[in-house]
């Protein structure tokens, strides 16, 4: 089902964006499925805003 939604989503040109990523198989799986973006407890964890830096322009 994964693979449909992916393919519907690119055939309107939509980005797709695959979340909840918390384990190296599943990372896999979205590559390949063709997922475009990912985000998840598996690439890192949240942090508070305070500790974010800006990069300069």
């Amino acid at each position: 089902m994964i693979k449909q939604i992916v393919d519907v989503a690119k055939s309107i040109k939509a980005i797709v964006l695959a979340e909840g990523i918390e384990r190296q198989e599943e990372a896999e799986a979205a590559l390949k499925y063709g997922v475009e973006l990912a985000q998840g407890y598996y690439f890192g964890r949240p942090v508070p805003t305070k500790s974010l830096t800006l990069a300069a322009e």
